[in-house]
């Protein structure tokens, strides 16, 4: 598999993860919502999103610079 596609696939996944806790979030704060949120593991689920998003952003970055590199050598 493609390092840019998987790394891109990551992305799209934390972000997936990112919206859906921004939406259980929004969701709590109303007032005729009776579920409870747990703040922590909200938390815990948007810091995990963040850093899985920023890691695949370096793996793409890396995998830009070592294609570009390989380019250089050939070329």
């Amino acid at each position: 598999m493609d390092v840019m596609s998987t790394a891109r696939g990551a992305m799209e996944q934390a972000q997936g993860r990112l919206e859906q806790t921004a939406k259980r979030l929004a969701a709590a704060t109303d007032q005729k919502s009776g579920d409870a949120v747990d703040l922590s593991a909200a938390t815990v689920n948007l810091l995990s999103a963040r850093q899985e998003f920023s890691t695949s952003t370096r793996v793409a970055h890396v995998a830009d610079e070592l294609q570009k590199s390989l380019l250089d050598l050939l070329g």
